[in-house]
């Protein structure tokens, strides 16, 4: 994600093609800011998109990053969309946005869920600040990372915050 550093934060998606990403992986890290040159910006019509910008930035081959010592003001380090379940069930199949959610973990199903090395699909199920309840299947490497999370929350209440979301609709609910 880039920030920009107005008075108002403006939020806009940057994307590296996999066949590019060993090339500047080790020029990015977290909480730096960076002067970006030589880099495309298209108009963000595309599937699956984490901010509501009307653009997004595409690094190239040629894509230059030089670092910028002093930062002045702060660059926020996240920033949600929090959906509510009318606005998942709007979304449900478009693959337009990727949106997150916030809500109460009240059951959970899947097999093997104390065997932290399995990657099975688990299904979780929420309870929404607006009352609804929805579920969220988590597949391969989610579900792995959520089963080694779970073995630290079993028991506890927890509250679960879920980004880039996908919704989608089964069975018509």
């Amino acid at each position: 994600m880039w920030s920009t550093p107005t008075q108002m934060s403006t939020l806009i998606q940057v994307t590296i093609p996999q066949y590019r990403a060993y090339r500047f992986r080790d020029d990015l890290h977290e909480e730096k800011v960076y002067n970006i040159s030589e880099f495309q910006v298209d108009a963000s019509y595309g599937k699956y998109k984490l901010t509501d910008h009307l653009h997004v930035i595409k690094f190239l081959d040629g894509t230059i990053i030089n670092p910028i010592e002093e930062t002045s003001p702060p660059i926020p380090n996240e920033m949600f969309r929090f959906r509510q379940y009318n606005e998942l069930w709007t979304l449900a199949g478009t693959n337009h946005h990727l949106p997150d959610v916030v809500g109460e973990l009240t059951k959970i199903q899947g097999s093997n869920l104390e065997d932290l090395s399995c990657d099975e699909k688990i299904t979780l199920y929420l309870l929404l600040a607006d009352g609804k309840n929805v579920r969220v299947m988590v597949w391969d490497a989610c579900a792995l990372e959520f089963r080694k999370l779970y073995a630290t929350i079993v028991g506890k209440a927890t509250i679960l915050i879920i980004t880039a979301v996908n919704p989608k609709s089964y069975g018509g609910t």
